[in-house]
């Protein structure tokens, strides 16, 4: 016990400090300086192993003073470790020096793998439409035949219903509030994405105002983080209804305007991927970058689970979905058991009007006022 407080005392003495201060401050310099990467990380990091090689001196030096033989053994292999840990600063610090390098080859073995090593899912898929292996020479996903458009469509009721609807309708009957698409103006996307955005979202918005349901609609709201907070993140559309036992439900739904009419079809390849298939032309369809694959967002899932709190506080049972829009005459895009991370079901409108209509919902104007006042608070700037 004396050795260890004698240890503590010379630790927290002018000199021990001193020596913590000036083998840590050395290390977190040189760590600092072994790449402009992660500049403040590297040094802590190499602080804190200087402190550590200071701590073992000082631990060795208080040892020093006493001769019984526990304690001496004891110091020996302090004092091992001490230069173990001296002569291992170096490599550490190339360590420290390759770790983005290192880990951007990891990423990018796994992007490869990810490219080239065919799933189950992809497999799946590749046997389900009979998609035929390309020939050397012509486009080609994954080995695969890749066609740059999908053969003709059929036209959805839906969209022919819908298209010539006027919104001002049902914002005027308090049936819809906010803009639909405002909250891509402030996005990262380019100005094609945009407009494709905004308008899935604008034929979405007439699709629901147009069927005849008991429901409200807000559109571009604000998302949540953890704490419950506004973030930028987008909720595309709430709608929100009242059972006749007064029972408030809400369906948040991410709209996606995607290419391809009802000769598309797009499978999941991957938890976190899709591919776009021509069914008659039995191959993959190529998008505007020229890949037939489609990464998911996670923010569905992640937006679930920063709502559930509010929407428990307010007893509203909520469904959280992404629809696929028709956006022109071909029809929209088939879905094979589509699903987002975490397992977010992905439908066209005519199934996510079934699932609302297969509620017994009251009248909208059953919707208490606090729930209306809700979502009406997280409308983005320029809604309305």
């Amino acid at each position: 016990m004396a050795y260890i407080g004698h240890f503590f005392a010379m630790v927290f003495s002018a000199g021990g400090l001193l020596t913590c201060l000036i083998v840590g401050g050395v290390c977190a310099l040189l760590g600092s300086i072994v790449s402009k990467e992660h500049r403040a990380h590297n040094a802590c990091a190499a602080g804190a192993y200087g402190v550590g090689i200071a701590l073992l001196l000082i631990l060795f030096g208080a040892g020093g003073s006493y001769s019984a033989t526990p304690i001496v053994c004891l110091n020996v292999l302090v004092l091992i470790a001490a230069i173990t840990a001296i002569v291992r600063f170096f490599p550490f610090l190339r360590a420290l020096r390759l770790q983005p390098q290192i880990r951007a080859q990891r990423i990018a073995q796994e992007q490869y793998i990810h490219d080239h090593m065919p799933s189950v899912m992809f497999s799946r898929a590749v046997q389900r439409f009979q998609i035929v292996p390309a020939i050397p020479g012509e486009p080609e996903f994954r080995g695969y035949r890749m066609v740059a458009s999908d053969g003709e469509g059929l036209p959805d009721p839906l969209y022919e219903q819908a298209r010539h609807y006027q919104l001002s309708k049902a914002r005027n009957e308090h049936r819809l509030f906010g803009n639909p698409g405002v909250g891509l103006k402030s996005s990262d996307f380019g100005d094609i994405h945009i407009h494709s955005g905004l308008f899935g979202e604008q034929m979405l918005a007439k699709i629901i105002a147009s069927s005849g349901l008991n429901v409200v609609s807000f559109w571009s709201l604000y998302g949540k983080d953890t704490h419950g907070n506004r973030t930028d993140a987008d909720i595309d559309a709430v709608i929100v209804g009242v059972g006749r036992n007064g029972q408030p439900y809400a369906w948040f739904v991410d709209a996606k305007n995607y290419k391809g009419g009802s000769d598309t079809a797009y499978v999941n390849i991957a938890d976190d991927t899709l591919a776009r298939i021509s069914i008659s032309e039995h191959a993959f369809v190529s998008g505007s970058d020229g890949r037939a694959d489609v990464r998911m967002s996670t923010n569905m899932i992640t937006q679930c689970r920063h709502w559930r709190p509010l929407l428990e506080r307010y007893g509203i049972m909520s469904d959280w979905l992404v629809c696929m829009v028709p956006t022109g005459k071909s029809g929209t895009p088939r879905l094979q058991d589509v699903t987002w991370p975490g397992g977010v079901p992905a439908m066209p409108p005519e199934a996510l009007l079934e699932r609302i209509g297969a509620l017994d919902l009251a009248d909208p104007a059953n919707i208490p006022a606090g729930i209306i006042s809700l979502f009406a608070q997280d409308l983005k700037p320029g809604n309305a």
